[in-house]
C-alpha cells in the first residue's frame, strides 16, 4: 500500500482546491501532495509536493495532521493518506504543470461535485477541526463509494 500526503490550505473560512492536470486523480479540484518516496518522512514529503506543485515553500507554516485515510478500490489496498491543513504561510501558490490556478472556495461552498466522491464525507469534517481516522472502500474504478468508516480521534 502506497503512502501519500494532501496538503489542503486554509484561511478565512475558504480552501484552496486547484485542478490536478494530470497523474492520479486528474481532473479532479484537490490538495496539493503526492506519493511518500523511500526515506522521506510526512512532512518532507509535504514540502516537496507543494515546492513541485505550487511553488511554495511552506516550511515556516503552521502545519496541523488532521487525518489519516486508508482507501481501497475494490478489493484493491491502495493509498494511506496523511491529511494535513495549512495555515499562516508566506507567499503566493502558482500554478505548475500538476496542478491548475489555485482556485478558493468558502467551506459551505466547496464544489464536492468536482471533487473524488468520498471527499464529500470527510473533508468538511476536518475542515471545522475534527481529526479522522478513516477507511474509504471505492468501487474498482473509484467513482463510488462501497464504504465509508470514520473514527473521531485526538491526535496524531
Amino acid at each position: 500500500m502506497q503512502h501519500a500526503v494532501v496538503g489542503f490550505f486554509v484561511k478565512d473560512r475558504r480552501v484552496c482546491l486547484p485542478l490536478k492536470l494530470k497523474g492520479f486523480g486528474a481532473g479532479n479540484q484537490n490538495g496539493y501532495g503526492g506519493r511518500i518516496e523511500d526515506g522521506e518522512t510526512e512532512e518532507e514529503a509535504l514540502f516537496r509536493e507543494i515546492k513541485e506543485e505550487s511553488g511554495l515553500d511552506v516550511r515556516g507554516a503552521k502545519i496541523t495532521k488532521v487525518a489519516i485515510i486508508i482507501t481501497f478500490f475494490g478489493e484493491e489496498p491502495k493509498f494511506v493518506l496523511h491529511i494535513f491543513l495549512i495555515e499562516d504561510w508566506v507567499g503566493e501558490l502558482k500554478a505548475s504543470e500538476e496542478m491548475g490556478e489555485p482556485e478558493w472556495f468558502f467551506f459551505e461552498e466547496i464544489p464536492f461535485d468536482r471533487m473524488w466522491v468520498a471527499d464529500k464525507k470527510w473533508l468538511p469534517q476536518i475542515l471545522e477541526g475534527v481529526k479522522l481516522r478513516a477507511v474509504i472502500r471505492f468501487s474498482t474504478d473509484g467513482k463510488r463509494v462501497d464504504r465509508f468508516d470514520p473514527f473521531e480521534v485526538e491526535q496524531f
